[in-house]
């Protein structure tokens, strides 16, 4: 894996390049306080065949700070962008959560998207589901007194979504925090979340008011939806599968659709390699 910075439309990207194999190439996009660490799970198994890029979304990890206001639309012109920055011809972008409804969108602006992968992604969600999720986010802007203290204060975060801490989730809490000087209170530093909550909440509203018709109405190309029915911890999958997904796979007729057991975040942040084997298909399915 190589790190590096991709300037596109006026930005910085903290970019990730996986070299692979001559079947095509894949572009990740990650979840709503995710980062790039959280494609390294699909690009270790993927890129035998494949060469794979991911990127940390702006307003999270090291790229610029997002737009105020900012959208699931200013980060699909950055996803595009990228694209063209990175001279790709024929990309599949795959997304997971939030990164399914910014590829889903990058499809319409990009000729150069052959396909897309969305990881429990691009889903119909409400105000109330929103309003649910808002109260979580309030761990972004906690404050810790190192680094090794913001480790452990997640662990039970990813162990109550029913993940086992592994090298992929590690990555990601390691990749995402840093430094903080406090503004008031002499020159004490701690260590917080790296993104804007605002920016990201933000970001949340934008799924709420994502209009489905109008996305994959503008994209001209494949879609293949793996659906997370696993529970989260001891409760329910995070999205119901027919609400959430019944307008996908009205909107897109030959949906290539696949019912993971996996839940929300172990379908990115775990090996799967039956979800691998359906993406090898689904890229050669858009010709790569």
């Amino acid at each position: 894996m190589d790190i590096s910075r991709c300037e596109a439309a006026g930005h910085h990207f903290h970019m990730a390049a996986w070299e692979g194999g001559e079947q095509g190439t894949l572009l990740g996009i990650h979840g709503l306080t995710g980062n790039y660490a959280h494609m390294m799970a699909l690009a270790e198994s993927l890129t035998p065949d494949f060469r794979m890029f991911a990127y940390d979304v702006r307003g999270r990890g090291d790229s610029d700070p997002a737009d105020n206001p900012s959208s699931l639309r200013r980060h699909a012109e950055d996803a595009a962008a990228i694209i063209e920055r990175l001279g790709l011809k024929d990309v599949v972008i795959v997304g997971h959560s939030m990164g399914g409804y910014i590829g889903a969108m990058t499809a319409g602006l990009s000729d150069k998207v052959r396909g897309v992968v969305l990881l429990d992604g691009a889903g119909k969600v409400t105000q109330q589901e929103c309003d649910m999720l808002t109260p979580a986010l309030s761990r972004l802007d906690k404050l810790f007194p190192d680094a090794g203290a913001y480790e452990e204060g997640v662990k039970p975060t990813y162990k109550a979504m029913g993940l086992e801490w592994n090298k992929f989730i590690e990555a990601g809490v390691r990749h995402e925090i840093g430094l903080w000087k406090k503004e008031l209170g002499g020159d004490g530093v701690s260590w917080k979340y790296k993104g804007d909550s605002a920016r990201i909440r933000e970001d949340l509203q934008s799924c709420v008011d994502y209009e489905h018709a109008a996305v994959f109405g503008a994209a001209r190309c494949p879609f293949m939806l793996a659906y997370a029915s696993g529970k989260m911890g001891g409760g329910a999958p995070l999205y119901q599968e027919g609400p959430a997904y019944d307008i996908v796979k009205r909107l897109v007729p030959d949906l290539d659709y696949y019912k993971s057991p996996a839940n929300h975040y172990t379908l990115a942040l775990e090996t799967q390699t039956e979800l691998n084997s359906r993406i090898r298909a689904f890229a050669a399915r858009c010709g790569l």
